[in-house]
């Protein structure tokens, strides 16, 4: 029997083998293992929650079909996940070819992340007190004040996720329906689309700058919830008559036709989206960057989940581009929600998500977790359960538009094979929490009265038949669709939940809407993606950061 020795940093995201010789655990080289050779780094970070039972044939494979007794050195998290992925492969294959023996434990993330914000620390202050030449001593002085910048960022910041896409993909639905009321516009006209950070609050809050012409001064502009008025009041610490009118006309027409608080801000928001983003004349005021929106995301009540909505990725836009560039510049713990709609998936729709990626590859200006980052088929009522099923081995191609391109820059592929890969309705999953929450519209429950059957993938009633026979239906219960990468073990467990969240919507006892409306929800595919981006947030968020933090100190 054999025996290896597997090493899993989750931060730096790299994996080692190391083989008992003589008694010690020696480094196995990746020149010398063909059926290892992939997991190198040299071929990129390996994320060790996107692998499943390939990862171990490819270890059995190499070491000649012997059973191997195993040795696991990681986190405590990284152990239980391991510790499930080897029970379900011997499983799979009828036989214990695997057996771990031994566990040696890493500190938690939050100790790596601690021990490496120290170790930058001591770093700097020794390059500090060593560095003589003052044309070094200059250009290192700039790379700390950028490096503590971050740094400071990293420590402050919450738990984000960037959504991209196309217009008409869903974004806005797609958060709306998480936090259960419709805030951000939807269906928003392209060349004034703007930039949305939501962050978790308890209270309601917009923010944004407002600037003028050509000149830089920057007005800080605030509208905030007035609880006793229930009514939001806009602010602003200089001149801007246009925006405040525009704004506080927003506000009188909400309170003559009383309004909720959701539907205040939604109609506020929309107003500000239809603000220029730039200025033609010195005196046209414009919203400059992002638009932070402050309300509660009832994800988890001890996580502060942001949201980034952004600009189709098929804007013509140069400032879209701009003002991504400044979102991405505030991202230090974040995945990437990349929606597509069925029919528009690939092309020069995506430019600027092709600018997105390459320039997350190419510096360490943001962190980004590309390797964790969820994409997601949204719109899935629209397709049969077949045309969908294609989609999960699609080669989405990315490219710039011909006028972006510098040389002859050829496409990215995105291999839905190998990534995190979601279906959802967003549509169906935002009304089912509406009627929930009463604020759906009649319009939006009469069409999920009309949708059920197929949400939840029930047979059907059809008019054209005289036996009075049901017919079935072909779509629905997106999550079945659902797979976390090469990871078959995760998959079902993910799965699992969802079934295990359906037995709970058959509870003969209870006789509200809850469980009608939790089915059509689950059945929509947004509770699976709910629940990975909860886990993110508890388990692996911190070890981005803490990889944000070791790329920052590499590159000083």
């Amino acid at each position: 029997m054999k025996e290896l020795m597997i090493m899993y940093h989750p931060v730096k995201k790299e994996i080692r083998f190391l083989a008992k010789a003589k008694g010690e655990f020696v480094e196995i080289p990746y020149a010398m293992c063909p059926w290892l050779n992939q997991y190198s780094p040299d071929n990129g970070e390996f994320l060790l929650q996107n692998h499943g039972n390939k990862f171990f044939d490819d270890i059995w494979e190499q070491f000649l079909r012997d059973n191997v007794n195993l040795v696991f050195k990681g986190t405590k998290v990284d152990y239980d996940d391991f510790i499930k992925k080897v029970k379900e492969y011997n499983k799979s294959v009828k036989e214990d070819r695997f057996k771990v023996t031994q566990f040696i434990e890493l500190p938690s993330v939050t100790d790596i992340y601690t021990a490496i914000a120290d170790f930058c620390g001591e770093t700097l202050d020794t390059f500090d007190k060593e560095l003589q030449n003052s044309d070094i001593k200059k250009s290192f002085v700039e790379r700390r004040k950028e490096f503590e910048i971050k740094k400071e960022k990293l420590n402050n910041s919450d738990v984000n996720l960037c959504l991209v896409g196309t217009y008409s993909s869903g974004k806005s639905t797609f958060i709306n329906a998480l936090i259960g009321k419709r805030i951000l516009p939807e269906s928003i006209n392209s060349e004034t689309a703007k930039m949305f950070r939501i962050k978790n609050a308890k209270v309601p809050a917009v923010s944004f700058v407002i600037k003028k012409g050509d000149s830089e001064e920057q007005i800080n502009a605030h509208i905030n919830w007035d609880g006793e008025k229930k009514k939001f009041a806009f602010s602003a610490d200089g001149e801007c008559e246009i925006t405040q009118e525009k704004i506080n006309s927003e506000v009188n027409s909400a309170i003559m036709f009383r309004l909720q608080q959701h539907e205040q801000l939604y109609q506020i928001l929309k107003k500000l989206n239809d603000i220029p983003n730039a200025g033609n004349d010195e005196n046209e005021e414009y919203i400059d960057g992002i638009i932070e929106v402050d309300y509660p995301i009832p994800l988890d009540e001890n996580i502060n989940f942001t949201f980034y909505d952004t600009p189709g990725t098929d804007s013509n836009s140069n400032e879209h581009l701009l003002v991504l560039q400044k979102a991405l510049s505030q991202q230090t713990n974040s995945i990437l929600l990349v929606l597509y709609e069925p029919t528009k998936m690939e092309g020069t729709g995506n430019s600027i998500l092709y600018n997105l990626i390459n320039s997350n590859k190419e510096t360490e200006a943001t962190t980004i977790d590309l390797t964790r980052s969820l994409h997601i088929i949204n719109q899935a009522d629209t397709k049969s359960l077949a045309d969908l099923t294609l989609l999960k081995k699609k080669k989405v191609e990315v490219t710039l538009k011909e006028t972006d391109k510098i040389y002859n820059e050829e496409a990215h592929q995105i291999d839905l094979s190998k990534e995190r890969l979601f279906f959802i309705s967003s549509k169906a999953a935002y009304i089912s929490k509406a009627i929930g929450n009463n604020v759906d519209t009649e319009d939006e429950r009469r069409w999920l009265a009309n949708h059920k059957n197929e949400i939840n993938n029930e047979p059907v009633e059809d008019p054209f038949r005289g036996d009075e026979k049901k017919s079935d239906v072909d779509t629905g219960m997106y999550f079945k669709l659902d797979k976390l990468a090469r990871s078959d073990n995760e998959t079902k467990a993910l799965l699992k939940s969802c079934y295990d969240e359906l037995k709970k919507c058959d509870n003969p006892e209870d006789s509200s809407l809850y469980p009608i409306l939790q089915r059509i929800y689950v059945n929509s595919g947004m509770y699976a993606i709910e629940k990975e981006i909860i886990q993110y947030g508890r388990k692996y968020a911190l070890a981005v950061k803490a990889k944000g933090l070791y790329d920052g100190i590499k590159s000083v």
